[in-house]
């Protein structure tokens, strides 16, 4: 990866106006280790997204196109696209500051654009310089952080007739309320069967979670989805729902996300969610294993109290050592 330029703007609307900067960044070798560091954090964020734009031209998508293809259109369609989403804040009464950087970047010699929108925390300094009646915004990692937080980031690609998306996009916000999606970006998320995936597991889970008072009918029911995820490529729904006792009512959520009687398994997310498993209890115990060990009775057992109360029993253990 090669970051070929990049250029930060300030918005925020307890000011008359955004700052837009009208000079591309420095190139320092620490800012170019930070950006870099974003976008591969949102490239292999387990929650990204891929997506197609919603219209055949869009602004944000029109900006775009015209920095591929001349790239001395850089500044300017930056500041059209700072400038846009500083409208959607106003309109949407949005008062926190926040860092908007925008970054054209190159891999296997393709050219990529980045928009990230940052938050004023500890994760980075600005510094902002006046040179004539012009403003020049620079970014700068601030190295007493100890890890980055990107809640918000889209990564756009050339248009390419034979692609099967336009752009990925990391949203930690509301996908069905986000202004960052569908105001800003105006893309539509592909529901496809890695996203159908990913968002079922969520469902499912919190329903197991919510759904059961007695603690061996939630291990049953998780068991019952690692289990049929892990062993079929088409998941029935409506089987899970009968086998895991699972409250019905999980149809209507799974249809606003375009998931209804079955889907066929992306078999890598399930791999990478049921890995590891971790068990928090109202007592401040946290239990973490493989998700597999939780399935050894003579390692793991549950046991039901008279009282209502449940125990964790981990069993067999010939030694332990603190930390």
């Amino acid at each position: 990866m090669i970051i070929d330029k990049f250029i930060v703007h300030m918005l925020d609307i307890n000011l008359d106006k955004p700052m837009l900067a009208d000079f591309i960044g420095k190139d320092y070798s620490d800012v170019d280790k930070f950006l870099k560091k974003l976008i591969t954090k949102c490239k292999k964020n387990d929650e990204t997204m891929r997506a197609k734009w919603k219209y055949s031209e869009g602004f944000i998508q029109d900006c775009c196109n015209s920095i591929f293809l001349d790239e001395d259109n850089f500044t300017n369609a930056s500041k059209q696209i700072a400038a846009h989403y500083y409208e959607l804040m106003a309109h949407n009464n949005i008062l926190e500051p926040v860092t908007l950087v925008i970054c054209q970047y190159t891999v296997n010699a393709t050219q990529n654009i980045v928009i990230m929108r940052l938050e004023n925390k500890k994760t980075y300094n600005t510094t902002v310089d006046f040179i004539g009646d012009k403003f020049n915004i620079n970014i700068i990692e601030n190295n007493k952080t100890i890890s980055t937080t990107l809640k918000q980031c889209a990564l756009i690609h050339e248009p390419n007739l034979a692609s099967l998306y336009d752009l990925v996009i990391l949203n930690k916000e509301s996908n069905e309320q986000s202004l960052f999606i569908n105001e800003f970006l105006k893309a539509e998320i592909i529901r496809d069967d890695t996203y159908k995936t990913r968002v079922f597991i969520d469902i499912a889970q919190m329903y197991i979670d919510v759904g059961f008072d007695k603690m061996d009918k939630k291990e049953a029911a998780i068991n019952t989805l690692q289990c049929m995820l892990d062993t079929t490529s088409n998941m029935d729904i409506n089987k899970f729902i009968a086998i895991s006792d699972i409250d019905g009512d999980i149809r209507r959520t799974l249809e606003k996300y375009d998931i209804y009687d079955s889907f066929n398994i992306d078999k890598k997310v399930v791999e990478k969610e049921f890995k590891q498993r971790s068990i928090k209890t109202d007592t401040g115990f946290v239990i973490k294993n493989k998700f597999n060990a939780f399935k050894d009775s003579s390692k793991y057992r549950i046991i039901n109290n008279p009282d209502g109360t449940t125990d964790l029993l981990i069993k067999n253990i010939q030694y332990f050592k603190e930390g």
